[in-house]
């Protein structure tokens, strides 16, 4: 601005010159009544300039003839908010209006202004991406239904959807701008007016909303938002069907009382729905049907930037806090966004994703996005919401809430009624997330939901007392100038020193037994794993209960137990988190199945981390297998023949009594087996084993709970759940027989990549190492001694955004979920091919190879053996029933001699049988993720096939 400019606008504005423009205009003249504003006009050329905004005479038109029904229904737009606002109402009649021109008067805040309000859009593309890493919404054309629930729906997967007919509705003529206004010209629609006043609806004719389009020049224009439209005209629902795709809708069982889900949408170039998340849950379907539409879209855990709206976590999701009444005062207007907001977000590639749409084609926004749309041109399209068994989940989150909770009664009761196979779903998410509940910890904990009580898992306002007093219970002290930090645990409270890691085991989730079996794992582990591999797993260091009750001095129904192990390096990272931020991984054509790579790399896109990390599967498989193998040949009456007790005293002084009341070791019998129900016509081998053997106890439990568990968390489609029975054996003897699949003293458990913690270290230090075993050893003594060399092992290739090189495995955690009197080797199978190998059948194969030929000597008690193991390179199946298994019981862990086999009989069979049996849900979630087309297979033999068919 020059001097001359300055001077004008100090004597034009006064004291207000110090304020900055929009601060004027949006702060002090927008709140003036409409004679005022007048009246300010007069005051000086400045204040007369920013009077004549005619976003602010906007407002006042329509906050004054908005109630008017009989004026808004036929409203004239004048071509100027302020001349619409003088004279509305009047007959048609010529105006003649020119305002006064200032040339010496400046404002970027009002040319800024005039230019968004004339901007022409129709070449307002796409730019090219800053970096190859973004992807793009994927386009797709002629997909079954089957292949698109596979594909996107379950994954929640944005996709535009071409040539899916749209041709052939009715409403590709009918609602052309033309025949719409001979049609309809005098039916009243109702219009969204955002920022535009008090009044965010309006009620216009058509023919009146039209004239508005041709002469307008806003903005942020009003547009057409309609979810009534065929209540007033039904035919209009026959002009246009529901795609294929989204025609389950659970809604539907509401009927008439359903809240509001489709709308018709026209709107001209400028405007558009700013960010928002679609309510209650619901995924959205939009088609158009003339014009073309900007899109952006964010996942649920990415906040759009830019907003100025407060929010809040909800669980994986975001919440605003707002009603829909004052929503659009506050947020930011699309275009506006992309011409402020987006150019920023191009320096750092943290782009939404995005796509232009054109005419004919069909944009699906799953539940939970955020999403934003722009209109390049005058814009007609149809669109609608809908709940179906892929965000159910979202939407009973979204009903059960306070404020809906009488909607949710209704549609919980209707939808039980007319969809039963859904009441064991339902139950447990009124278990999640209602307040109302029968769990008396919960309250006692101080909250009110099962969702908030898990959350509270993270505060540590409420667990550094907690953490502290579990500490000094086992002798142990915090360092002076040490902090206590929360680790991100999905299921139970865990906390970390500098030298510790303090691991709380809540009622929830089985509490009492996993943190049990956990400290015995870890007393076999420390006193039978041989010295070269025993650093790979952590050093119980103490255990107990919070509230201990042995004096009745405690009132607390739950007593939390605990234990606490020696800390682990801060640098280091799981193989999960290296596999799903990895921008390398999909590089190795052996580790992902690259057919579904674009909208894969959706999700990995928006990840908080970036990783170009080396993995040498070779490596990691041979370092598993060895690690299996010893825990495999661990054998809890090697150790002792009484209880558990006796093999945890030697660990910590205050675990005797805990343990001893808890739990017991069964006494061997000599028995005949159940009878095997099998192809075979003859009888099943005896042998001697204890009378219901601990692991078949536990295929039992799940076999008869396998049913209820697949219905509660409708992972896999319907059709499969209801095969599900038939297709299990009737006999546990079928999964799992010792005589022929041979036998392990110890099971892992859950041996998934999320349990697999390695280093990245520099490609130079890894070259540098002279044998690989000696290496892996002194790597993870250096990361349980937590030494300050961590911060050395990894090579940022100069971006402090990006970790590089080579990640190696340093420990093998969480034993709370293992099978202490053994079983069969290729339970353990299951989470380390689905979640580590990521179903990758070549690495699968290597694996039992390399499993089922090393030269072990079992060394039970002895940790001075470093030479007990070493490969072979025979083929996978020339051993598959060479394992000597006839006298294999649990005398076999006594002898030095004996090695269990991963058997291959009937193996895609016994496999598929404890994948469907496995009790967590995490390992069906990764295996939909990692071969969505299961969803399009007819039976669980094409699913047994295409997953563990090694052949």
């Amino acid at each position: 601005m020059s001097f001359e400019n300055f001077e004008a606008r100090i004597k034009g504005f006064g004291t207000l010159c110090k304020l900055p423009d929009n601060i004027i205009s949006e702060c002090i003249l927008s709140e003036l009544s409409a004679k005022e504003l007048a009246l300010s006009s007069k005051l000086s050329k400045y204040f007369y300039t920013f009077s004549h905004d005619d976003q602010l005479w906007k407002i006042h038109c329509l906050d004054k003839w908005g109630n008017d029904s009989k004026i808004i229904k036929k409203f004239k737009y004048r071509g100027s908010w302020l001349l619409s606002y003088l004279f509305q109402g009047e007959e048609e009649q010529e105006i003649v209006y020119q305002p006064l021109h200032f040339p010496d008067i400046t404002s970027h805040y009002l040319y800024a202004k005039w230019c968004r309000c004339n901007m022409y859009l129709g070449n307002f593309i796409l730019p090219s991406p800053p970096s190859s890493k973004i992807p793009k919404i994927p386009v797709v054309e002629n997909l079954t239904k089957e292949r698109f629930d596979a594909l996107f729906d379950a994954q929640a997967i944005p996709v535009l959807i071409k040539n899916c007919g749209v041709e052939k509705w009715k409403a590709w003529n009918d609602w052309k701008w033309e025949n719409l206004l001979e049609k309809y010209g005098q039916s009243v629609f109702r219009v969204a007016n955002d920022h535009g006043g008090k009044n965010g609806y309006l009620p216009m004719t058509l023919e009146s909303y039209v004239r508005y389009i041709k002469l307008q020049r806003d903005e942020t224009p009003l547009y057409i938002f309609d979810p009534n439209f065929i209540d007033r005209h039904p035919e209009m629902a026959e002009d246009y069907e529901i795609p294929k795709y989204f025609q389950e809708d659970f809604f539907e069982v509401l009927a008439d009382k359903r809240p509001p889900y489709r709308w018709i949408i026209i709107g001209p170039a400028r405007s558009g729905a700013s960010w928002h998340v679609d309510p209650t849950g619901t995924s959205a379907w939009n088609t158009l049907l003339s014009g073309r539409k900007r899109w952006a879209l964010y996942p649920p855990h990415i906040f759009p930037p830019g907003l100025t709206i407060s929010r809040h976590h909800h669980g994986h999701h975001q919440v605003l806090l707002y009603n829909e009444e004052n929503y659009e005062k506050y947020s930011t207007t699309s275009l506006f966004w992309y011409l402020e907001v987006y150019p920023q977000l191009l320096l750092d590639s943290n782009l939404p994703l995005e796509i232009i749409q054109e005419p004919g084609q069909t944009i699906f926004v799953p539940s939970g996005w955020w999403h934003m749309v722009l209109n390049l041109e005058d814009t007609i399209a149809v669109t609608q919401n809908f709940a179906n068994i892929n965000n159910l989940e979202n939407v009973c989150k979204e009903l059960i809430d306070e404020k809906h909770y009488r909607a949710w009664e209704n549609f919980h009761q209707n939808l039980i009624k007319i969809h039963p196979y859904l009441e064991s779903f339902i139950s447990q998410k009124i278990l999640l997330f209602s307040d109302t509940m029968n769990d008396p910890i919960i309250p006692e904990e101080g909250f009110s939901s099962r969702t908030d009580f898990i959350e509270s898992f993270h505060n540590l306002d409420l667990w550094h007392p907690r953490v502290l007093k579990a500490l000094e219970l086992c002798g142990l002290n915090l360092n002076e100038n040490d902090e206590i930090d929360v680790i991100f645990s999905g299921q139970n409270p865990v906390f970390r020193t500098s030298t510790t890691i303090i691991k709380f085991y809540s009622h929830l989730f089985n509490g009492i037994n996993t943190w049990t079996t956990e400290i015995t794992a870890y007393s076999l582990i420390n006193k039978q794993i041989s010295k070269e591999l025993v650093n790979y797993f952590p050093k119980l260091l103490g255990s107990g209960y919070l509230f201990d009750d042995d004096d009745g001095s405690s009132e607390k129904k739950y007593r939390w137990p605990f234990l606490i192990i020696n800390a682990i390096s801060e640098n280091v990272l799981s193989l999960f988190e290296v596999n799903n931020n990895n921008s390398n991984i999909n590089n190795n054509e052996d580790y992902i199945n690259n057919d579904n790579e674009d909208y894969n790399n959706i999700n990995d896109y928006f990840n908080d981390k970036d990783y170009e990390i080396q993995i040498n599967w070779e490596e990691l498989i041979d370092l598993i297998t060895r690690i299996l193998l010893e825990l495999h040949c661990l054998s809890i009456t090697t150790t002792t023949t009484t209880t558990q007790s006796s093999i945890i005293s030697s660990t910590t002084t205050t675990q005797s009594s805990i343990i001893s009341s808890t739990t017991t070791t069964p006494s061997p019998m000599t028995t005949t087996p159940s009878p095997m129900t099998t192809q075979s016509t003859s009888s099943p081998p005896r042998r001697i084993i204890q009378n219901d053997h601990p692991f078949h106890k536990f295929l039992s439990q799940r076999l008869e709970k396998s049913y209820n568990f697949h219905s509660r968390l409708l992972i896999f489609p319907l059709h499969l759940i209801s095969q599900l029975i038939s297709y299990l054996p009737n006999s546990v003897w079928e999964i799992y027989n010792p005589e022929l699949d041979s036998e392990a003293g110890f099971l892992h458990g859950d041996l998934n990549a999320e349990n697999i913690l390695g280093l990245i270290i520099s490609d130079n230090d890894n070259n540098n190492d002279d044998d690989d075993n000696n290496d892996d050893n002194d790597n993870n003594e250096d990361d349980n001694n937590n030494d300050d060399d961590d911060n050395d092992n990894s090579n940022s290739n100069g971006d402090d955004d990006i970790q590089s090189g080579i990640w190696k495995t340093s420990t093998i955690i969480d034993f709370g979920d293992c099978q202490l009197y053994g079983g069969d080797p290729l339970f353990d199978l299951i989470p380390f091919f689905i979640s580590v190998l990521g179903c990758s059948k070549t690495l699968l194969k290597k694996f039992i190879k390399k499993y089922n030929n090393i030269n072990y000597i079992n060394s039970n008690n002895s940790n001075d053996s470093n030479d007990n193991i070493n490969n072979s390179n025979d083929d996978i199946n020339d051993n598959i029933n060479n394992s000597n298994d006839s006298n294999n019981s649990n005398d076999n862990f006594n002898n030095s001699n004996y090695k269990p086999k991963m058997s291959t009989r009937n193996f895609k069979r016994r496999a598929m049988w404890y994948t469907l049996l496995w009790e967590f849900e995490g390992a069906t979630k990764y295996l939909i993720k990692r071969l969505p087309e299961i969803r399009e297979l007819k039976n669980w033999y094409e699913v047994e096939d295409l997953v563990w068919n090694i052949d």
